[in-house]
């Protein structure tokens, strides 16, 4: 126990502020990636930063993937401009709904 708890006196919790996804949510449901960060956490906890950079590299890279989503919108990316070479051959049609048409009631 700290001689001084300033934390407990002032009110604050600085715990919370380091980790992002576990703060409080609206009908308590956990965050998008707190199970990720939750993982790295746990990983990294007790083994110093120097160590947790090497051994838990794996759960970092899924962290942060959850939370920046560069490799979803990379591959989504990909994805638009295939459909969208496709359409430009005539190779693939658009549905009627993502070409802006009304569709016709019958």
């Amino acid at each position: 126990m700290p001689f001084l708890d300033l934390q407990s006196r002032l009110g604050i919790d600085v715990d919370r502020w380091l980790v992002l996804q576990t703060g409080r949510t609206p009908y308590k449901n956990a965050a998008r990636c707190h199970a990720f960060e939750k993982e790295w956490v746990e990983c990294a906890h007790g083994i110093g930063q120097t160590r947790a950079k090497e051994e838990c590299k794996l759960e970092f890279e899924d962290f942060y993937e959850c939370i920046h989503r560069h490799k979803t919108m990379k591959r989504l990316e990909a994805i638009r401009l295939q459909r969208d070479k496709m359409v430009k051959e005539g190779t693939y049609t658009l549905p009627p709904h993502h070409t802006g048409k009304t569709p016709e009631s019958p």
